[in-house]
């Protein structure tokens, strides 16, 4: 079950990855296709937009990697090398989005959303390499946990938006939803991850000091 799950989320990862090359067409599509002409011409937007879905494309579809513990175990440089790519990634795609995200479409609701998912994002992967700086390996391990889940609300932002689209058919209405949804689950479902792992991991200690 754990591994199908794996493998379903290592595809749509993938597939999500590839959408931001779609739009290197002159022809605006996607979400660009609801985006006034005027931020469209905006230089800075577009300079943040496109930081964000290209750091974040690479940022997804690497992440996932960090998490097989075979690679940790066998090939720690690779580790190591995989790990820097995506902090660096998630941190332009981070802070690029909490830029752009004040020219998010479904008014103040909308932008606040996107803006906390950012923050989040950014500070989650940031302390998450300043925790294996220092050596604190758990510590490392839950902050990126929580990094590469709201990493995957890239995900959530596409099914959660055909979803509601087809229920609501509101597309302000429906921008302003997913710009909770896409990241809210996720970072419950690592809360969770992470809470199970310190358990397990206060069982282990016990069951050693009992031996």
């Amino acid at each position: 079950m754990k591994k199908t799950v794996w493998i379903i989320i290592i595809i749509l990862a993938l597939l999500v990855s590839i959408i931001p090359w779609t739009y290197l067409s002159s022809i605006p599509q996607g979400f660009l296709e609801m985006k006034e002409v005027t931020t469209l011409k905006n230089p800075f937007w577009n300079i943040g937009f496109y930081t964000h879905i290209f750091s974040g494309s690479i940022a997804i579809a690497i992440g996932w990697i960090q998490f097989s513990k075979k690679v940790l175990k066998t090939k720690k440089p690779w580790h190591r090398t995989v790990g820097k790519t995506y902090v660096l990634t998630a941190l332009s795609c981070s802070f690029a989005g909490l830029f752009i995200g004040f020219w998010a479409s479904g008014g103040v609701f909308a932008r606040l959303g996107f803006s906390t998912g950012a923050i989040l994002f950014f500070t989650s992967t940031l302390l998450g390499y300043s925790y294996i700086r220092s050596g604190n390996v758990i510590h490392h391990q839950n902050m990126m946990r929580y990094s590469y889940a709201m990493c995957l609300g890239a995900v959530n932002l596409r099914l959660f938006m055909t979803i509601l689209m087809l229920i609501f058919n509101d597309y302000d209405m429906v921008y302003a939803m997913i710009s909770w949804l896409s990241w809210i689950p996720n970072l419950i479902i690592a809360y969770w991850i992470n809470k199970k792992q310190a358990s397990a991991s206060r069982i282990n200690e016990l069951v050693l000091l009992k031996q």
